[in-house]
């Protein structure tokens, strides 16, 4: 009668909603932020740079210090 029922007008911005969505997130991020694939790409980085160390932390610490053998004679 008078146009559109409060449902279907919900339905309709849902929609137009979900359609806009994927254009908003593959436009450029705003100044001082970054962008998903950068942040990925940091963490990334961070995850090999923590794993050289660690792997360097456990390479000490499989070799030990070496013990001098004690005499009993």
């Amino acid at each position: 009668m008078y146009g559109k029922t409060y449902k279907e007008a919900l339905d309709d911005k849902i929609k137009k909603f979900r359609e806009e969505t994927p254009e908003k997130q593959k436009q450029a991020p705003k100044k001082g932020q970054l962008s998903p694939q950068q942040v990925q790409n940091l963490l990334d980085a961070m995850n090999n740079q923590e794993k050289k160390v660690q792997d360097k932390v456990n390479a000490k610490r499989v070799k030990g210090v070496p013990v001098r053998g004690k005499k009993d004679w």
